[in-house]
Formats: C-alpha cells, structure tokens, sequence
C-alpha cells in the first residue's frame, strides 16, 4: 500500500476506510479512532484526526448529526511532523510527504478511473471531480512542487460542479423562471424546446435550473408554485434523461426531507409533495443490486468498477430514504428499509 492508493481508495470510493457523510460522529470514530479534536460552532461540529477531517450539521440540539463533508489535508503531510492516524497507516503503511496528481491518476487509471477538470477557486490551483463517487481532489501549481495534491475531499455532487461551470447563465435562467412559474404546460415544453442544451452539457443545465428554483423556494417557501415548478422541473429532467432514475430518486428524498424539516412548514405544502412513502418506495426500486449481493462487504479496493460504483449508488439510495425513517406510517415499509440500513456498512 502507499500514499497513492490511500489517495485513489478515497477518490474511488468517495470514503475513508468506509467511513463518509452518511456515517454518525460515532460511526466515523469507530473508523479513525478516539485521538482528535473537536469543533463546535452554532449547529455545527467537526473532528480532526490530523490527517481527516469530518463535519457535521444539526437545525436543532434534539436532531441527529447529519453529515455535509469531510476533508483529507494532504498538505499537513509536507510538514513532517504530522502523526498519521493509526487506522490509515495500519491499512496502507508509511505515508511520504507529497503526492503529485500525475501519480494519483496513474492510480486511478489502474481501476479504469479518471478525473474531470473543473473551475477552480484560484490562479495556480487545479481542482479535479469524479462524478461517481462526488470527490474533489485540489492541486497547487504554486508549490516547490507542482503538481501537488493539497487536499481531498467530499462530497460534491453533480449540482454544484454545474453551478460553478455555468455561472454565466445564472441572470438569464433566474429571469427565465417568473415566466415559467405562470406558464402553463404548453408553453412551458415550447421554452424547454428553444433552451434546452444538446448532450454533453444537458445534465449541467438541469441541475442549475434545479438549484435556482431551489433558492426561490428557500426565500418563498410557502410559494406552492415554486414547489410545483421544482416538481415539474425534476420529472421533465428524468423524462428527458437528463437525470437517471436513482438521481431522482435521491435528489426528491433529501428535496422533501429539507421541506418537512422546515420550522414553518405548513400542510398544504407538504401536500404538494410525495409521501414518505413514496419517496422511499422510489428509492427502493432504484437499487441496483439484490438484497443477497449487499450482504457481501465489497472491498474498498476492488479492481471490480462496475461493483464499486453499485454499490456506492446503492448506498447512497439507502441513506437517502433512511431519512424519511420515522415518517413512514406502513410498517412493511419501514421494516423493510431497515433491513436495507443495516447493511449499509458493507457497501462503500
């Protein structure tokens, strides 16, 4: 083991050692271990294991953590005096002090995975995404070495990445959304029809479309339009295969999960949505392996892509519709999704 494949395990699989967002403060310690520091701010909380970083988020002290990202601060490694967190040098022996990216993705080739290139926060810095596990990885030109990989880390989700490569559209679209929101079902195909981008730019351009409308519903969201418009919105994405069908799924659980936890959320909106029910059931036929191939673990450093990337896909189903647990009201449903959550910690 070394450096480059600790590096290629996270950016495949979007983990460390198994652990990522859907994993509990407890969860991930089990993983890395009880040596950090911890962090709080209001609703906020992170851990520092020296190396990994994991962060969490809460609307209320009653709610559980719920996972936003963790970071891999490969740049602490040039210092030299880092203590690398025993559950990784364990796993992958003695780390060096650098890791150039021409050696990550040699790596990477390895498994059949590359990197996609992204707009990146500054000059001198190179920042990479791969799509199916969420990771972005960031390189410094700028240091003694160039080409340095400083930091890993996840998840950022397809949505984002199209946000920042279409900023420029951001005016237009936003204009476009008032005559969308009035417009009735005619009229708006015809708007899709003249606006709609070809392949390979098709999927970008819904998820923008998608986040904007999202906005208006944060500052408007007792506005039943904006919550039909975003309805419509994620159907024709799917309809148009812009979104495939574990995307949708994923995307109107956590979609409906952000509306219900709402501290001014009414019935009438809610009405509007899916049941958890469905929303669960959406999830569940999504999957896209059997009950009998997830009780296997799947190594973390499976050459097998085509497993890994099921499994991941599957996982995140699972944690999606985990989220609407305690509001199911068909106990068939919800035994059976616990079944699915318990092996949640054999899929990566």
């Amino acid at each position: 083991m070394s450096l480059p494949e600790f590096a290629a395990d996270i950016v495949a699989t979007g983990t460390v050692l198994g652990a990522d967002t859907s994993h509990s403060p407890d969860q991930v310690t089990d993983v890395l271990g009880e040596d950090y520091a911890e962090n709080h701010r209001r609703g906020l909380m992170w851990r520092d294991w020296g190396l990994v970083e994991f962060f969490w988020q809460r609307n209320a002290v009653a709610r559980p953590w719920r996972g936003t990202h963790f970071s891999v601060q490969l740049h602490r490694l040039a210092a030299g005096v880092l203590t690398v967190e025993p559950a990784l040098s364990q796993r992958y022996g003695a780390f060096g002090s650098c890791l150039l990216v021409t050696d990550l993705r040699e790596a990477l080739s390895d498994r059949g995975i590359d990197l996609v290139e992204i707009p990146a926060a500054g000059p001198g810095i190179q920042e990479y995404w791969q799509p199916a596990s969420h990771v972005v990885v960031l390189v410094d030109q700028n240091r003694e070495t160039p080409g340095t990989v400083v930091k890993i880390s996840a998840s950022l989700d397809g949505q984002a990445v199209a946000v920042r490569q279409r900023r420029g559209e951001a005016r237009q679209l936003r204009q476009a959304l008032d005559q969308l929101l009035i417009a009735q079902e005619p009229e708006r195909l015809r708007w899709l029809a003249r606006r709609e981008p070809d392949e390979p730019d098709r999927t970008n351009w819904w998820l923008h479309l998608l986040v904007l409308i999202e906005y208006r519903i944060e500052h408007d969201p007792q506005h039943e339009g904006w919550i039909r418009l975003h309805r419509w919105a994620v159907e024709q994405a799917y309809v148009r295969e812009a979104l495939s069908r574990s995307e949708t799924a994923i995307r109107t659980a956590y979609f409906v999960n952000e509306q219900y936890e709402r501290k001014d959320v009414n019935e009438h909106i809610l009405a509007l949505l899916p049941s958890p029910e469905e929303v669960v059931r959406a999830c569940l036929a999504a999957l896209p392996i059997s009950y009998e191939q997830a009780q296997e673990p799947i190594e973390l450093s499976t050459k097998n892509i085509d497993a890994l990337r099921d499994s991941r896909r599957a996982k995140n189903l699972i944690s999606a519709a985990a989220v609407h647990q305690g509001r199911l009201s068909d106990p068939q449903l919800s035994a059976q999704l616990r079944c699915w959550t318990d092996l949640r910690p054999n899929l990566v």
